[in-house]
Formats: structure tokens, sequence, C-alpha cells
């Protein structure tokens, strides 16, 4: 698969993207996908749109699969766990980007209370339901016992575990990232 210049190597991982059909979360995929990884992407609504990520990671060489899945519904997340560990054998990386936002631009002040809602559960709840599944039920054997062991990380970081960081912020694949502290403390303090 054409890596795009990309010098990360997530070959033989499984990753999760949760609102994987447009923006950020497309571009997640395919950028994890150039990578290496195999990428179970989800949508609510957009199937079109998914299977379309779905078949450009596959026409550049990479593995996809597209699932429906509302985060706002847990049974909908364990599902998309299971199908991700019955396709991919496992889970390895995360990420809960399903979200959603107003079309129109509103000031939260004027919010509906229903539309703040679905934000809230789609949003807030939504990820951490996405996160209790990754965490409690996607990972099985020993990579669970490896990650249980390792949280937090249990030793001090060493010179190598900053500079890997140092220089991801220093690439162009930290273009975007401006005034941001990367918290590299081992899961010492879960805050950033």
């Amino acid at each position: 698969m054409d890596t795009g210049g990309l010098t990360i190597d997530l070959t033989g991982r499984v990753a999760v993207v949760t609102g994987g059909s447009r923006g950020i979360g497309r571009a997640t995929a395919e950028w994890l996908a150039r990578a290496g990884a195999r990428v179970v992407l989800s949508y609510r609504a957009r199937a079109a749109e998914a299977e379309a990520v779905a078949a450009t990671i596959a026409a550049a060489g990479g593995q996809a699969r597209a699932v429906a899945a509302d985060v706002r519904d847990p049974a909908a997340v364990v599902a998309l766990f299971d199908t991700a560990v019955a396709w991919g054998g496992g889970v390895d990386i995360v990420v809960a980007n399903a979200g959603v936002w107003p079309a129109e631009p509103m000031p939260l002040a004027s919010m509906p209370a229903d539309q703040w809602r679905i934000t809230l559960d789609t949003n807030l709840v939504g990820a951490l339901q996405t996160a209790q599944e990754a965490t409690a039920d996607a990972l099985a054997g020993e990579a669970r016992r490896a990650i249980e062991a390792s949280i937090p990380l249990g030793r001090v970081a060493t010179a190598e575990d900053v500079a890997g960081p140092i220089v991801f912020l220093c690439s162009p694949l930290a273009r975007h990232i401006t005034g941001a502290v990367l918290s590299v403390n081992g899961g010492g303090v879960l805050c950033g």
C-alpha cells in the first residue's frame, strides 16, 4: 500500500474508528490504513460514504470494513467491537471520533434541549461507551493482561520514550498541532 511518505508502521494492528465515514474519521481511517493497520470504521447513517472509505482503502492496498453502529446505543457498540474482533482477531487501536454538532452555527445558549441531548449522547456518552467496550470486552487473553499490567506503565520514561513524541510533534504528521501539551507519563497522570 502507498504509505504517502509515512514512516509509522502499524502493520498487523487492528483499528476501530467511530464516525469514520467523513471528515476527521475518514482521514484517520485512511492514514491508519496507509500505516498498515486493518481498519474497522463505523457510521451511523452514511452507509454509502463509509463503504466508499473502505473501498478507497482497499483500492490503495489496505484492508478496511465499514460497520453500522450508532455509538449512542450500547448494544451497537458491543456489536461493533464483536465484528472487529471476529474480522481482525482483536483490537489494538481505538479512535472514538463519532460526533455531532448542528449543521448551522448555533450559540450554545440557544441550542434546543433535544439537540443538546443528542450532542451529549453522541459526543460524550458514545465516546465513554466506546472506551468502556474497548477496554472491557474487545481485548482478551494475553493482550488484555499486558494492557492491565501497564496502567500505569509502572516505570519512569526513558529518554527514547520522550524522544519519539518529540520527533512526531516536529514531523508533518503534527502540522496542525499548536500550543498543545502532550503528557508522556506512562499513564501516571491522565490529563493533558
